[in-house]
């Protein structure tokens, strides 16, 4: 993402987003579902290159910089922002760095998003 970004392909960087979203979302899925069977995991077990929490959430307030600085998707930022904010509480991130761009996501998506609602109701 933060290459196709760097680049100016912005369709393409938000496709990387969904796509490392996608995959974020599902190896957390096949941890909880271990964890639920109280089954121990092994370094067998986990991915090599499974991403850190703090890097998850960076990686999404990166991604809602995107949506709102270079494609204008207000509602698309939003939601990542709300799912973003969820997943700092579920996952107790006590990091300030991590928790200040969770939050400035959060208020830039909902800036967008309110500018582009307000227009919708004027324009009908």
């Amino acid at each position: 993402m933060y290459a196709s970004e760097a680049t100016g392909n912005y369709v393409e960087a938000e496709r990387s987003l969904d796509s490392y979203l996608f995959i974020v979302e599902n190896e957390k899925k096949a941890l909880a579902k271990s964890h639920q069977h109280n089954r121990v995991l092994t370094d067998k077990d986990l991915a090599g290159d499974v991403d850190s929490d703090d890097i998850i959430l960076q990686t999404m307030a990166a991604g809602v910089r995107l949506l709102v600085k270079y494609r204008g998707k207000g509602k698309k930022a939003l939601d990542l922002a709300s799912n973003m904010e969820h997943d700092a509480k579920s996952w107790d991130d006590k990091n300030p760095q991590v928790l200040s761009s969770v939050y400035h996501s959060l208020g830039i998506a909902n800036s967008l998003w309110s500018m582009q609602s307000i227009l919708l109701f004027l324009i009908y």
